[in-house]
């Protein structure tokens, strides 16, 4: 396990202001372009939860850490949603499982032509401090979205394009079905403002589609949606 380098203050605010800003929106996951060493790669960024990592295979320091992380990161190759590496953050620090596996992701070579781990944490801690301090609310471009797609859909993984909603009607025992997780995953990411109308009725699902030609504005799938009731 390996961390990057801090300061004694709170070193990285934008993260501190990011986390602040999905919990206030109720996110559990916001995505961002990260570029180090050349390297595109985009981040999936989610609140840390003790209670769905399991740490113990990992060295004692990163069990003992655990207790301050406040962000979970995945950095995931644009061009091939296979290729990632996980890391852990603090307010003070990025913390990395695998080195070997950190630097070959970031094509660093035998750590960064001499600058030795601790500098090139270093610089990967300055990038860092750069990342969104709040939640894009805009429509992600096309690569973003099927990154998003393959992680919640890989059945479908190319069905990013909204169609419609649809209610999900009703258990046998009379109470209304609700949507799954990954469906609001999606919805939300890929679609913000029309997730927004529809998010606190958990028995409407999004329906999504591969076909690029059925996609429907904002307003054709309210229309629609008010002309079945």
């Amino acid at each position: 396990m390996v961390d990057s380098e801090t300061t004694s203050s709170i070193r990285f605010n934008n993260l501190s202001l990011l986390l602040r800003n999905m919990k206030a929106l109720k996110m559990t996951l916001e995505t961002f372009s990260f570029r180090f060493n050349n390297v595109d790669s985009t981040v999936f960024l989610s609140h840390y939860d003790k209670n769905h990592e399991n740490h113990k295979k990992h060295s004692s320091y990163i069990q003992n850490e655990s207790t301050y992380f406040r962000a979970k990161l995945e950095f995931i190759d644009p061009a091939d949603v296979n290729n990632k590496i996980v890391a852990y953050a603090t307010l003070y620090r990025v913390s990395f499982i695998n080195i070997s596996e950190f630097a070959k992701f970031f094509k660093l070579g035998w750590m960064g032509d001499g600058q030795g781990i601790k500098g090139v944490l270093e610089r990967f801690s300055e990038n860092f401090e750069n990342i969104p301090n709040s939640v894009n609310l805009k429509e992600k471009d096309e690569n973003q979205k099927l990154l998003i797609a393959a992680r919640y859909n890989p059945k479908n993984p190319k069905a990013i394009y909204c169609i419609g909603v649809k209610r999900n009607g009703l258990k046998k025992n009379g109470e209304p079905k609700v949507r799954r997780e990954s469906n609001t995953e999606i919805a939300q990411q890929l679609y913000p403002k029309l997730f927004e109308i529809f998010c606190q009725h958990t028995n409407i699902s999004f329906r999504f589609s591969s076909d690029k030609r059925k996609a429907k504005t904002n307003e054709e799938i309210i229309a629609n949606f008010n002309a079945q009731r």
